[in-house]
């Protein structure tokens, strides 16, 4: 039982997170392709359907999207009350998330506390009580978390059902029961039905629980025990395969068991690794739903041939292939520096011997989501899609917190105290601008020479920045197309050619930012906007 000031200290802090993410959406605009995501929920919603359409608008979007949409029917639909006096204004039919935008987000958000207790529970399993404190307070605070459990998009509770589903596979290997294997199979099937690179789940369970059990496994070899590691082997296979129904159920009741028991030849598959497949695999029925499958087949034709990301803007190049040192680089530079000074330390004493129980758990999702990311697909244009690290990371960097010095043990907590609010102080010095935060590395006037798009800039400033220049006494052109003489503000993407015509080449080329606005808006002071000589590193495309 814990003690009633703990269990007030933890719903602080889960109230301080939904309070800073309920900011932070409440500050930004409509941000990437929140508006199809938005309506994709509304056509399940509202329509029953869960097609998607010939145009690959909808390739990844999934049902769990229809949480964003509640506020929407239960006004028009029920007519329930407050709900009927949310809307911010007359729904435009191809924007209706705009006049919804704040509750559409703040319903996902209220989903966060379920997220952060799981994690704190796992924190205090494995550190304590004041270590796992500590942690939840990064976690409410985590910039990186901040910039997309805030939108109406997938990304934030992909983060959250895959961290769950790894916790109750771990519980139950720590201690098989009935109810811990049904809960790792509905977060599971959960999972599935925020985003379908979730399958990556299956590999990440296989291995981290085969490199668990092996130094038990190998003892057993060595003593000529066969006979155990078969039947072992046997029992492993079955908990496994009764994972994956649950899963299944719950991914089909999800999708209405519309489509069930789809085949790969009934979508007409257009990825490269579906066709290969032989014709009697591509007929044979699977226990999926149809839309799960289509969608499925268009996320890795999308992600194999470039059509998700278009340009990919990294260190001053950009291409449409992507690169392969793009997440690591992009950790290092969007990761606050205090938690990378911490997983240093962490490494250090993994290193010397200090371990956790949990730590192929901790350390093999991070591994098979970064190789799966750098190296399958060519979707380098943002942190946001191996977001689901962050959590294991900040996990896994709580041993240092844990650490009891032997020596010199004033020193090293005045060190852990200069970290802690090191982290807390950098996160909310960038309020309410966490998706182009960059850590103290990077200085904000130059950052769109590292990184683009939803590392930068996603749309989220667009009025913030508009508002800024109005209120300005000299007169600031807003995206001028060529740039005149005077001050002029450019968001990043325009600033690099990423989308239309490349206008503004002379200023990345010519000039330096003076200032950086929302975060991702620059101000250039141009008195002659002719071609001068470069000063940065010239891209790739022309």
């Amino acid at each position: 039982m814990k003690p009633a000031w703990e269990k007030l200290l933890v719903a602080l802090l889960l109230a301080v997170q939904v309070g800073l993410l309920a900011g932070v959406a409440a500050r930004t605009s409509p941000a990437g392709d929140e508006r199809t995501f938005y309506l994709y929920g509304h056509r399940i919603l509202f329509e029953g359907s869960f097609h998607r359409d010939d145009d690959r608008m909808f390739n990844s979007k999934m049902p769990a999207q229809i949480i964003h949409v509640l506020p929407q029917f239960l006004a028009e639909r029920v007519g329930l009350w407050p709900f009927t006096r949310l809307a911010s204004g007359p729904v435009n039919p191809r924007q209706p998330h705009r006049a919804y935008l704040f509750w559409a987000r703040l319903s996902g958000i209220l989903l966060v506390p379920g997220f952060g207790l799981i994690f704190y529970l796992w924190a205090r399993r494995l550190y304590g009580l004041w270590p796992a404190l500590i942690l939840l307070l990064w976690l409410a605070l985590s910039p990186n978390l901040a910039a997309h459990l805030s939108l109406i998009v997938t990304d934030g509770l992909t983060v959250a059902v895959l961290f769950a589903a790894i916790y109750f596979c771990r519980l139950y290997v720590l201690k098989p029961s009935a109810g811990r294997l049904v809960a790792a199979g509905v977060f599971l099937g959960l999972a599935l039905l925020v985003k379908n690179s979730a399958l990556l789940l299956a590999p990440i369970v296989i291995i981290a629980w085969l490199l668990e059990s092996w130094p038990r496994v190998w003892s057993r070899l060595q003593a000529g025990r066969l006979r155990e590691v078969a039947s072992g082997g046997l029992r492993s296979s079955g908990v496994l395969a009764a994972w994956l129904a649950i899963a299944l159920v719950v991914l089909n009741a999800g999708f209405g068991w519309q489509g069930f028991g789809a085949s790969v030849e009934s979508i007409g598959p257009e990825s490269a690794a579906f066709r290969r497949l032989p014709p009697s695999l591509q007929a044979l029925p699977l226990p999926l739903p149809r839309e799960f499958l289509n969608g499925l087949d268009q996320v890795i034709f999308d992600d194999n041939n470039s059509e998700t990301g278009g340009l990919i803007y990294f260190l001053g190049r950009g291409n449409h292939l992507g690169w392969a040192a793009y997440y690591p680089v992009a950790l290092l530079l969007k990761l606050p520096l205090a938690l990378l000074i911490l997983l240093g330390l962490a490494l250090w004493l993994r290193w010397r011997g200090e371990s956790t129980p949990d730590d192929a758990w901790l350390m093999v999702p991070v591994a098979v989501i970064l190789l799966n990311m750098c190296f399958r697909t060519t979707t380098h244009i943002g942190l946001k899609y191996v977001l689901p690290i962050v959590p294991l990371l900040l996990l896994f960097s709580g041993r240092v917190l844990a650490h009891r010095p032997s020596k010199w043990a004033f020193h090293q907590y005045l060190g852990k105290g200069v970290l802690v609010a090191w982290l807390v102080f950098s996160s909310l010095g960038h309020f309410p601008h966490y998706i182009p935060y960059f850590n103290e590395l990077v200085d904000p006037r130059q950052a769109y020479q590292y990184l683009a798009k939803y590392d930068l800039d996603a749309g989220q400033a667009q009025d913030e920045a508009i508002k800024w220049a109005k209120n300005q006494h000299q007169p600031v052109a807003v995206a001028p197309c060529p740039p005149p003489p005077g001050p002029v503000l450019v968001a990043a993407n325009d600033l690099l050619g990423l989308h239309g015509p490349d206008c503004w080449r002379v200023l990345r080329q010519s000039y330096q930012a003076r200032k950086c606005v929302a975060g991702a808006y620059f101000l250039f002071e141009v008195d002659d906007p002719s071609p001068r000589r470069w000063r940065l590193k010239p891209p790739d495309q022309p």
